[in-house]
């Protein structure tokens, strides 16, 4: 008897090995069929003088601060140089400025039954930190040419691509281009802050004209080399979603006093040992869509462990969870993260103090809000002292939803990227940050983001960071994705194709 049973688990054990080998062997990319575009994007452009437009729009401290506080001659300033760098853009395009200081340019197409396709950036930049100014090989807004690089706070976030997509349009223009559907492009001027005075106007008046763009593309996902661990190609992430934002704020309020008469509890120790529970507790990990749909798009490409631990995820759950939370970016991707930001109570070294309070930072989910969260958090914290609520001063956006990963839209978004990027394994993914793109779902289902910019792991901290600065190569790439993707979307029009292919199979 015993024998048969230890036959019986052999066999179920060989049985799952060879399951689990099956599934590693055989697991392929839902998106590795889709081919580059049938017409590659063939034409010449003056490099030195595109070079020189983005070195000049980085000399602009287009610095985001309240609307009272903003250096408007620089934003002025700003946008007069776009006006005279682009002089097709600005002589034959419809250009509509929204709130003084977002653009929003329509090329409308031949067929205005079409719903229109939608390129978005900001050139809106943050703050540099003066005590970081002699770190910098070349100073933040001098737009200096080095060793093959262009320098500049907002050369990554969000310059280059603005000045790539009007540059492409531009040289588009000179060659005679009409295309078949609309395109906009909103250039946005407040979406360090929140996007509220430029990005949510602009929504505003797509709504009131009935406008839903078919697809919308903005920045957040990028060309990432040696980002993904396991994984040694090139990888174009696209944003199909991003995290929201929620700050809450725990008071406690008692009886102060003077220090050499003590009680049993006091604010301080009340909020601490709240923060104490918290910080024990963080959310449990969760496989998002966007998380979902980089596990199979990105797993077939990985080392074999990680391959194989991707495409048997109904036995190596724990396993996946446990390698992504190696890395502050990988737990981030798979939970809703908790950190606290600011803690104040006392006035004096003996005085007690009679109000203590703590800000929690989160990053939600999709999915998760700020009710579920506070209800966790009381919960968790346990202690009716304890006042949870959110920050009077910080705004609150829940988690985006998910934009589709696998439909005829999407693949030929990846069809481009696929054209521009040939050698780049091209993957679903989910934007930690907050952009514009995020106000833009209730006119459209199909809002994605991708930076066509290669970025390397040292790149990382360049981001609002020191010496930011992107390749010369990079920026001319750009330029032609973004070339390639008006063109096939909306010269070519493959959307329509697409759908009709789509509704024949």
């Amino acid at each position: 008897m015993i024998k048969k049973a230890v036959k019986i688990l052999l066999a179920a054990i060989a049985g799952s090995a060879a399951l689990v080998l099956w599934k590693t062997f055989t697991f392929t990319s839902p998106l590795a069929d889709v081919k580059p575009s049938e017409e590659p994007i063939n034409w010449k452009i003056d490099e030195s003088n595109a070079v020189r437009k983005l070195s000049q729009a980085l000399t602009y401290p287009t610095i985001s601060h309240k609307r009272e506080m903003m250096d408007l001659e620089a934003y002025d300033g700003f946008l007069q140089f776009l006006f005279h760098s682009f002089p097709n853009v600005f002589s034959k395009l419809q250009i509509d400025t929204v709130n003084d200081y977002t653009l929003l340019i329509t090329w409308r197409g031949r067929d205005t039954t079409l719903a229109p396709a939608m390129l978005m950036g900001h050139y809106d930049v943050v703050p540099v930190e003066s005590a970081t100014l002699d770190q910098w090989e070349e100073a933040p807004f001098s737009g200096r040419i080095s060793d093959g690089y262009i320098y500049g706070r907002g050369a990554i976030d969000n310059k280059t691509p603005c000045i790539a997509i009007l540059e492409a349009v531009e040289n588009l223009l000179s060659y005679g281009i009409e295309p078949k559907r609309t395109l906009l492009i909103s250039i946005g001027h407040d979406e360090e802050i929140g996007g509220n005075d430029g990005a949510v106007k602009v929504v505003e008046k797509l709504s009131q004209k009935r406008i839903e763009p078919a697809i919308i593309l903005d920045e957040g996902g990028t060309m990432g080399l040696g980002l993904v661990p396991g994984l040694m190609a090139p990888t174009a992430l696209i944003g199909t979603a991003e995290k929201g934002y929620l700050s809450l704020e725990l008071l406690v309020k008692g009886s102060g006093g003077h220090s050499l008469m003590p009680g049993p509890d006091n604010t301080l120790s009340i909020l601490s040992r709240a923060m104490h529970r918290l910080n024990e507790n963080p959310f449990p990990f969760e496989l998002s869509k966007p998380v979902e749909g980089f596990l199979e798009c990105a797993g077939p490409y990985m080392d074999f462990p990680a391959r194989m631990a991707f495409a048997n995820k109904w036995l190596f759950k724990k396993l996946i969870f446990n390698s992504f939370s190696k890395t502050p970016q990988g737990a981030a991707m798979m939970r809703t993260t908790q950190v606290p930001t600011v803690v104040a109570a006392g006035v004096k070294d003996n005085v007690i103090p009679n109000v203590a309070k703590a800000v929690y930072n989160f990053r939600l989910l999709p999915g998760h809000t700020d009710s579920s969260v506070i209800k966790r958090v009381i919960k968790i914290i346990n202690d009716p002292r304890v006042t949870v609520r959110m920050h009077p001063d910080a705004p609150y956006t829940p988690g985006s939803p998910s934009s589709p990963h696998s439909d005829h839209i999407f693949r030929q978004l990846v069809s481009v990227i696929k054209t521009t990027f040939p050698e780049a394994v091209v993957s679903p993914y989910l934007v930690l940050g907050a952009t514009d793109s995020r106000h833009f779902y209730q006119v459209c289902t199909h809002v994605y983001r991708f930076n066509p910019i290669l970025l390397k792991p040292d790149d990382l901290s360049r981001i609002h960071g020191i010496n930011e600065r992107v390749s010369i190569s990079d920026f001319l790439r750009a330029i032609d994705f973004y070339a390639q993707w008006i063109q096939d979307l909306c010269v070519r029009d493959v959307l329509s194709a697409s759908i009709q292919k789509s509704s024949k199979m």
